[in-house]
């Protein structure tokens, strides 16, 4: 790498909406373009009850976070995941070890995530 060279303005970014729009193929998929290309991911994660719920039907045994790791997902030299609000155990130090980060939207994540119930 050239020291002091300008960062591009635009960069790749390979980007699964979140499980439940995805097949393990798929998947699986970008995880090698990710890694053969050396590009950041950023997705969605645990962002609320029921999505983590439908995510573990599509990925049985797997947790949100587990499955992104199995493919190859959290490997890249940037993984920002956002939300996480609803991590099951395990999955923060999984997401600590690979050195990803967590972007939190607190308006996005008190309306979809369950944090807080109408009276």
């Amino acid at each position: 790498a050239n020291k002091g060279a300008i960062p591009p303005l635009v960069s790749p970014v390979i980007t699964p909406r979140f499980l439940p729009t995805c097949t393990k193929e798929l998947l699986s998929g970008l995880g090698k373009l990710a890694a053969k290309h050396s590009v950041a991911v950023q997705s969605h994660l645990s962002e609320s009850v029921d999505e983590v719920a439908f995510s573990a039907s599509l990925f049985p045994n797997l947790s949100d976070a587990q499955a992104f790791c199995a493919a190859g997902l959290l490997s890249s030299p940037c993984v920002v995941m956002a939300h996480c609000v609803h991590l099951q155990r395990g999955e923060e130090e999984l997401l600590r070890e690979h050195g990803c980060a967590i972007a939190h939207c607190p308006l996005s994540n008190v309306s979809a995530a369950d944090l807080v119930k109408t009276q």
